[in-house]
């Protein structure tokens, strides 16, 4: 059983392991790292082209296999889920920027 982290912005939504690191702007409009489990409605999250102010964050203990992937220099990466079974094209606006998790 693990906790996990639905983020909400205006435009998407994005659920990860409490401990992955999202690129965000803190109230105080820092940008940093931030774990899932620290992100609140005060809080932006980086799109890969602007800063989008969350609307919502819940969280949910379940069961879910999680695959962890990284990247070289702990690079950033553009990650979102499809809006639909067949995806036609990337939509950018809807992406979160995101690291792996700490540790």
């Amino acid at each position: 059983l693990r906790t996990f982290v639905c983020i909400r912005t205006n435009r998407s939504a994005f659920m990860a392991p409490e401990d992955h690191r999202f690129v965000c702007a803190g109230p105080d409009g820092v940008v940093g790292d931030f774990k899932a489990s620290d992100i609140h409605d005060a809080c932006s999250i980086y799109s890969g082209q602007e800063f989008l102010l969350v609307q919502s964050v819940q969280k949910r203990a379940m069961v879910k296999e999680v695959a962890e992937i990284v990247f070289e220099n702990d690079a950033p990466v553009l990650a979102w889920y499809p809006t639909s079974q067949r995806i036609r094209r990337i939509v950018e606006d809807r992406a979160f920027t995101v690291r792996g998790s700490f540790g």
